[in-house]
């Protein structure tokens, strides 16, 4: 993790987990590679490879990339893929950290006073990044405090990144019209967009026709497939410019807004 590339511009966020135990996640993935260390307590950790079973997890609440499914009492008639799913458990106890790969389904449990750091970073890496300096000495006087964090914003800076995220929504909703593409997007925070006079359905309608190659009103993923790199340019360009008003309206409201499925 101290690979320059990735200390000095790929570092997503981080966060301090704390209870007295007896909690749990729902079903989830990130979008983001995820690294979990823990000072205290006991956790546990499932997690189910997307490769393998992604479409046996049925990800319910693309607008928070989770399930709805209760995982002390799986209802197979609502969830059937579950009954198909081979997963791993893990348990990790005050010492231990636990990497958790990009849009792995993971849940987690903790068990007694609890205290966890978690530290999140930017999966996509250009091709031409040379790791010829990672894997050197390590700089253990290295602190969380001495790096940038640069926030969920970043990480919909390439167009890599841009793609994956629009085919994980995509893939995960029947039928992707306009309205259901909208809410997977944005989800509830379409208020605070009203709210701020923000444009956004005039700039998620630009996006929409720009994937919609039949006009049929979907979008499938056979179309995205077929989708030139010039297209995707300007469905960057537009979440760039969706993102700076979102940016301008939050310096002045001191609001707090995130796309749903980078969480």
């Amino acid at each position: 993790m101290q690979c320059p590339f990735i200390v000095e511009g790929k570092l997503v966020e981080n966060i301090m987990w704390f209870s007295s135990g007896g909690t749990k996640s729902v079903v989830h993935t990130d979008s983001v590679e995820n690294i979990n260390c823990l000072y205290r307590g006991d956790k546990q950790f499932v997690m189910v490879d997307p490769d393998e079973y992604g479409d046996k997890v049925d990800i319910d609440h693309p607008e928070g990339s989770y399930s709805g499914v209760d995982v002390d009492s799986v209802d197979y008639t609502n969830y059937p893929g579950l009954a198909d799913v081979e997963f791993y458990t893990i348990n990790i106890t005050a010492g231990d950290c636990l990497f958790i790969p990009y849009k792995w389904i993971h849940q987690v449990r903790s068990f007694g006073n609890n205290l966890a750091v978690n530290i999140w970073w930017n999966h996509f890496i250009p091709k031409d990044v040379s790791l010829e300096s990672c894997n050197k000495d390590c700089d253990l006087q290295m602190t969380l405090r001495r790096v940038d964090f640069r926030g969920f914003d970043q990480v919909m800076e390439s167009v890599d990144a841009i793609k994956d995220h629009v085919y994980a929504l995509v893939s995960r909703l029947t039928d992707c019209d306009y309205n259901k593409f909208l809410n997977g997007l944005i989800g509830e925070d379409i208020k605070f967009l009203k709210d701020n006079n923000i444009p956004y359905d005039l700039l998620m309608r630009k996006m929409f026709q720009e994937m919609d190659l039949d006009e049929d009103g979907y979008i499938h993923e056979k179309e995205l497939d077929k989708l030139e790199e010039q297209s995707w340019v300007r469905v960057q360009q537009i979440m760039e410019e969706f993102s700076s008003l979102i940016k301008d309206a939050e310096s002045l409201d001191n609001g707090e807004f995130r796309f749903k499925d980078e969480l």
